[in-house]
């Protein structure tokens, strides 16, 4: 790393696909601690338990079709992914904010303050358009709408980018503690909202990327999980092993297994590839059994889906 790059004056747009890859990276190591969050916050008969998987793998989807040595305009259509290839609500959320994000890469030399800021406006539009007159108050439109109002004022106040991501960054983690405020059943739970803090995982990343440091990932514990009868289950994080077999007419099997590979890290561990007379056959253990088919489904044809309890 070029100490004397930083902190930078504008991104370009590879700096902005080291921003999305950043995020890529360190999502993925926070989606077990968002997904436990969201677990513990299934109250009202609310679903969830999967937003951090969510959006590592809106993200996955996301970087893996990244240009590189290009321009800001030749960036902006794979930006602009549409809230339709988010996987779940809080990754729709996330794929609309970038594609508000890539309103602004067109006809744009590079993203400085004040461009930075009109594109976390931009996106913060996008997300509450796809979250609609009805979203749950204390939610990641809430987050988003703080970071952007941020973002403007820094701006305004003639905050260079350095300043301002690390403003957006603040205002961000003040709106996700202030999440349970919105939301009665957080605040009895004692927690914040899941999504919100998936979202400032993003913005961290404009953060370390703008300044030239390295995210700091984090190093979850998990607590022991135990079924009725009181066993322990300690060394099985997640509970199902999926296995299939995927042919696709696009991608040589070879190919195929990278990009299935790609797809399932972020949904669970011990991913096996096999490769055998033209055929894949694939396993990865996983909670989200819809997620991994899903993932599965968007690359190619599976067939033979076995799914096996690890703790029956």
């Amino acid at each position: 790393m070029d100490a004397d790059r930083y902190p930078l004056s504008q991104l370009s747009a590879d700096g902005l696909v080291d921003v999305l890859r950043a995020a890529h990276d360190s999502m993925v190591a926070h989606a077990p601690g968002l997904d436990r969050l969201d677990r513990l916050d299934m109250l009202e008969g609310i679903d969830g338990g999967d937003t951090g998987q969510h959006l590592a793998s809106t993200l996955a989807s996301v970087v893996a079709d990244l240009p590189s040595g290009v321009t800001l305009t030749q960036l902006a259509p794979a930006l602009d992914v549409g809230a339709e290839s988010g996987v779940g609500r809080a990754g729709r959320m996330l794929a609309a904010f970038l594609s508000g994000v890539a309103e602004l890469c067109r006809n744009a030399d590079a993203l400085d303050a004040s461009r930075l800021a009109v594109a976390f406006e931009a996106g913060a539009e996008a997300v509450a358009a796809e979250a609609g007159p009805d979203a749950r108050p204390g939610a990641m439109p809430a987050v988003v709408a703080a970071a952007a109002a941020a973002a403007l004022r820094g701006a305004d106040e003639g905050l260079d980018l350095p300043e301002l991501v690390l403003a957006v960054a603040e205002s961000g983690l003040d709106a996700l503690e202030a999440t349970p405020d919105q939301w009665a059943p957080l605040a009895e739970a004692g927690l914040v909202d899941a999504g919100g803090a998936g979202f400032l995982v993003l913005v961290d990343a404009f953060v370390s990327v703008v300044h030239g440091d390295d995210p700091e990932l984090p190093e979850w514990e998990f607590p022991e999980d135990v079924d009725d009868d009181g066993e322990s289950f300690a060394d099985e994080r997640f509970r199902y092993e999926i296995t299939l077999s995927l042919a696709s007419a696009d991608h040589a099997s070879d190919q195929l297994g990278k990009l299935l590979q790609r797809a399932w890290v972020s949904l669970g561990d011990e991913v096996q590839l096999l490769t055998a007379g033209g055929t894949l056959t694939a396993s990865v253990c996983a909670d989200d059994i819809g997620a991994v088919i899903e993932a599965a489904i968007g690359l190619g044809r599976p067939s033979g889906i076995v799914v096996r309890d690890r703790r029956a």
